[in-house]
């Protein structure tokens, strides 16, 4: 009896663990399939769509997939009209990093190719992580930094955009999607 319980045991161990691991990949499965229809709702909700670029490999390799994704959500959902791609905003750009300097030059060729705008990069500043840290967007928590001036070509594009349209459009930062080193 005693060698019958403890084979007992013995399964019953294996089948918690079996359990505990398909209830984490459930879980995990669910997150998963609530972020996508977050991300769809906001692409069906959108007018208007810029793609930051972070100033690195694979976040650059990974725009024209993204893009080809955005194209075929578009198809999917159905969208009429489909939001607008207003552009790739390289960011977080530092000219003295010869990476940086490299990407971009790669960057302008492939928006021309693809009919997609390419704004001026925003420079690499601390300066963003320290008005985060508080709350507060640059042009607020430092109104007089250089950084500040980079988003001048974009506002101007905005501008133009949204005054050509009937009604005012708010676009929530939500609906700006950033390009993800990795893409699922």
């Amino acid at each position: 009896i005693s060698k019958l319980v403890a084979e007992i045991r013995q399964q019953t161990s294996e089948v918690i663990k079996v359990t505990e691991a398909a209830i984490t990949q459930v879980s995990a499965g669910t997150s998963l399939v609530e972020e996508t229809k977050g991300n769809l709702n906001a692409i069906a909700a959108a007018t208007h769509i810029l793609i930051p670029i972070q100033m690195e490999p694979k976040s650059t390799g990974g725009a024209s997939k993204l893009l080809e994704w955005l194209y075929d959500t578009f198809t999917l959902l159905r969208l009429k009209p489909e939001p607008k791609i207003l552009g790739l905003v390289p960011n977080q750009y530092d000219s003295r990093l010869a990476i940086h300097r490299n990407l971009l030059e790669q960057l302008h060729p492939l928006s021309k190719t693809i009919s997609v705008n390419c704004f001026p990069p925003i420079r690499f500043s601390s300066e963003f992580k320290n008005a985060s840290a508080l709350g507060y967007p640059l042009y607020l928590y430092r109104p007089s930094h250089p950084a500040c001036g980079d988003f001048q070509p974009i506002l101007k594009v905005l501008k133009q955009e949204l005054s050509m349209k009937e009604a005012p459009i708010v676009v929530p930062p939500s609906l700006i999607i950033p390009v993800l080193t990795t893409l699922r």
